[in-house]
């Protein structure tokens, strides 16, 4: 009767998970494509004081870059960091809770494995990725430079013998970003790995601690296989965690770029107390 119960659980847990999933998707996107629609505008608004004056220090693809995917990066914060981090703490929570109230031991060993792959793995990740991820905005802005340069000059640059040379140059930043993003993606790979190997080092010490229990009579036989698929289960949760380090650090970057259009002083900025004009009979009489 034990195993039935765990049966028709894991079924219907299993058909949940996509439709909580689905429900949870549709909800946090919606709240982030609101406030990424009220950033792009209070972007605009801003753009409006500063063009042309305000921005001639910062070149067209750049700025391209700078307003649209760095703007767009803006919404990972939510999704792919916060979200997770905070979906990786309740579950931690809950998975430790549950195992420590069957066997305090089994708890202690979740705690340690959840608090190592879901804190320490992702500082470990951080540091490798930290100087790759604060390049890889720079380095899209400068692709998109080049590309946007050679694209709208391209007659000039023909006519000057000059295109072999500005396509090398795209082609160099094309290369450089992608080894940005190789390293990133390296640093993603270890994480991974890690998880994967704290993951499984701890479910065989919850069943070392376990199979002790139940020789000893304080744990049920049944009880055990709970004791050691709990902390498969819970480590799903923090399997991303590294991942969203890296988010953190790549929006961070980039709401920094973005902010340095936003924080350009104002070329022409509105007189504290603006003049009346004069009545209209008085502009008449000046226009004659």
């Amino acid at each position: 009767m034990y195993l039935m119960v765990a049966v028709t659980a894991t079924r219907a847990f299993g058909i949940g998970r996509a439709v909580f999933r689905y429900a949870e998707r549709l909800v946090s996107h919606d709240a982030v494509l609101r406030m990424l629609a009220d950033t792009r505008v209070a972007v605009y608004r801003r753009l409006e004081r500063l063009a042309p004056a305000g921005l001639r220090g910062t070149r067209r693809g750049d700025l391209l870059s700078r307003l649209v995917s760095d703007v767009d990066a803006l919404q990972d914060y939510w999704l792919r960091w916060l979200l997770p981090a905070g979906a990786a703490v309740a579950v931690s929570a809950l998975s430790v809770g549950f195992t420590a109230w069957l066997l305090p031991e089994a708890g202690a060993v979740l705690a340690a494995g959840l608090l190592a792959a879901g804190a320490g793995v992702p500082l470990l990740t951080g540091a490798v990725a930290r100087r790759a991820e604060g390049r890889l905005a720079p380095a899209r802005g400068v692709l998109a430079t080049r590309v946007t340069d050679l694209l709208t000059g391209t007659a000039e640059l023909t006519v000057a013998g000059a295109l072999p040379a500005r396509t090398a140059e795209a082609r160099r930043a094309d290369g450089t970003l992608t080894r940005i993003a190789s390293r990133a993606a390296t640093a993603t790979a270890l994480g991974d790995g890690l998880t994967a190997l704290i993951s499984g080092l701890t479910a065989a010490a919850a069943a070392l601690v376990g199979v002790q229990a139940v020789a000893a009579g304080r744990l049920d036989g049944v009880a055990l296989a709970v004791v050691i698929l709990t902390p498969l289960a819970a480590f799903e949760a923090v399997l991303g965690m590294p991942l969203a380090v890296q988010y953190r650090q790549r929006v961070r970057r980039s709401a920094e770029r973005v902010y340095e259009v936003l924080d350009a002083p104002v070329p022409v900025r509105e007189p504290e107390t603006p003049w009346t004009l004069p009545p209209r009979r008085s502009r008449s009489w000046s226009r004659r």
